[in-house]
């Protein structure tokens, strides 16, 4: 992980600690990237943790109950959650593909994690008497692929659904909200944008993938655009900040918060770290979106109805690295005093290097990545 700064005494106007303490904690979706990082930092702080995750570990982490199962077995969620404080809700399926042509497998496996299974563990928590519920939800649950400066906790929830990931997280995000109970459970999200840092991610990953193919020679989109990414450790300082202060009377009660690394710049000036340091040259040549769009609207189509590959750049994956979308931290400041603890400078330091020597496991996770729906 990369290195991080101490934690210093709230400035003014932000909030303090409340001391809600956080001793036994369930992540799921802890076997993968976010989850993992997740689980680290909840053992750094002295919790007992335990992974709930239909996938096994790639890397087991000393000290984690790891438990294998699914989002839609009542009891096993009801188990796990047995002598739980605090759950992290981080599982999802975060393809961001539909459209026209959409399998119906698709639709129903992207609601059966993403909404049903969101319920499922509310339910589990209130059985069995959880007090707290964070949950991982994304900008994308804001996100109408128009331009958003400065969005705030208020920002209006999508509407226009160009893929499953978006709509089912606009639609389990405030459900979850408005069932945050001072004589049950406590529920708050945490929505990240891009998350990234050192270890397999899709975000890193599939740049490695293009780039080594030899797939990357322009950028696409005005230079202009600006997006937020938040490194996967600033994730996790962000949700145990806000688990810590989620107690009856907080403010963060039934809130949720965008959380990033608070840099927001250009998609492809965020990879060019990368770009060159792996030995490669930074494209000259930049394609507008709009030439493009139509290709990978028409080349998703035909992955569902004929089976082709997955695209590229999915056209939703195309609109969030060419549309400005970024943030204001102050929500979160002020009621959790957050401030990144990774910059993007030492993160991206951290990743060159762990790419550099971890290739030939990035490219293998990409070509089985494709084998997915």
């Amino acid at each position: 992980m990369a290195a991080k700064k101490q934690a210093s005494a709230p400035a003014a106007g932000q909030a303090p600690s409340t001391g809600a303490e956080l001793k036994h904690c369930l992540v799921t979706g802890g076997s993968g990237f976010a989850g993992s990082h997740m689980a680290s930092a909840l053992l750094a702080k002295g919790c007992k943790v335990r992974v709930l995750d239909i996938k096994k570990p790639v890397n087991v982490l000393k000290g984690v109950d790891y438990v294998q199962g699914n989002l839609s077995d009542q009891a096993l969620l009801e188990r796990v959650c047995d002598g739980v404080d605090t759950v992290f809700h981080m599982a999802a399926v975060i393809e961001l593909m539909g459209g026209r042509g959409m399998s119906q497998k698709y639709r129903d496996l992207s609601e059966a994690v993403n909404i049903q299974g969101t319920k499922n563990v509310y339910h589990a928590c209130k059985a069995k008497g959880v007090k707290r519920m964070v949950y991982t939800s994304s900008y994308n649950a804001c996100n109408d692929s128009k331009p958003i400066f400065s969005a705030r906790s208020d920002q209006p929830y999508a509407t226009a659904h160009f893929d499953e990931y978006t709509r089912t997280k606009s639609i389990s995000e405030p459900w979850l909200l408005q069932q945050s109970d001072p004589s049950g459970v406590l529920t708050c999200a945490i929505r990240p944008p891009g998350i990234w840092g050192s270890g397999s991610n899709i975000q890193i990953d599939s740049f490695v993938e293009q780039l080594m193919g030899g797939a990357f020679k322009a950028t696409l989109g005005s230079p202009q655009a600006v997006m937020d990414n938040v490194h996967a450790d600033n994730l996790a300082h962000a949700e145990i900040l806000a688990a810590e202060h989620l107690v009856p009377g907080s403010p963060v009660c039934g809130k949720a918060y965008f959380i990033s690394d608070d840099d927001p710049m250009n998609l492809y000036v965020w990879f060019k770290p990368l770009c060159e340091g792996l030995g490669h040259k930074y494209p000259r040549i930049s394609v507008p979106a709009w030439l493009v769009r139509p290709v990978m609207v028409i080349w998703q189509y035909l992955h569902f109805k004929a089976g082709l590959p997955r695209p590229a750049l999915t056209p939703k994956q195309l609109d969030i690295a060419t549309t400005t979308y970024f943030a204001n931290m102050e929500d979160a400041r002020k009621d959790f005093g957050y401030e990144p603890i990774v910059s993007t400078e030492e993160g991206m330091r951290e990743c060159i290097a762990y790419c550099k020597a971890n290739l030939s496991s990035i490219l293998a996770a990409r070509e089985a990545a494709k084998k997915r729906i």
